[in-house]
């Protein structure tokens, strides 16, 4: 069983810093596709690198900058979503600048494990503002 609409949490994410966010899933198994939007909220302050952690072995990396590729930040009113489903990234440089951190070792993306699970998103550049989208299951 699948819900026939997401649920979705939303945090904000102040500029060049990291924020903690707590998503509690009532699914009884773990959720292998959420999709993350970061959407950049600050007037003339892009952004130029943002991290995603769940745990301890779940780490999204991305950058606006991949030589030899132009710089291609988010910029402010922008957004770049990470489609945990279909594995792909689109805003900015979108996949280009993407990369899962050596620790990363999950099957997926981010899975989100049934209760309680501590994502950290850090940026650098703008305030942002983080919106988790997911749909609880049930095997």
């Amino acid at each position: 069983w699948r819900a026939m609409t997401p649920t979705q949490v939303t945090a904000a994410v102040a500029l060049n810093s990291s924020t903690a966010v707590t998503v509690t899933t009532l699914s009884n198994c773990a959720i292998e596709d959420p999709v993350i939007t970061i959407s950049n909220n600050v007037g003339g302050t892009n952004i130029d690198s943002i991290e995603i952690l769940n745990g301890t072995n779940q780490h999204l990396m991305w950058t606006a900058t991949v030589p030899p590729y132009a710089y291609n930040p988010v910029p402010a009113g922008n957004s770049i979503v990470f489609d945990c489903q279909a594995f792909t990234v689109s805003g900015g440089l979108g996949y280009i600048g993407f990369s899962l951190h050596g620790l990363h070792t999950a099957q997926n993306w981010i899975e989100l494990s049934s209760g309680s699970n501590g994502l950290t998103i850090a940026i650098t550049g703008g305030a942002a503002t983080a919106l988790i989208s997911y749909y609880e299951q049930v095997m």
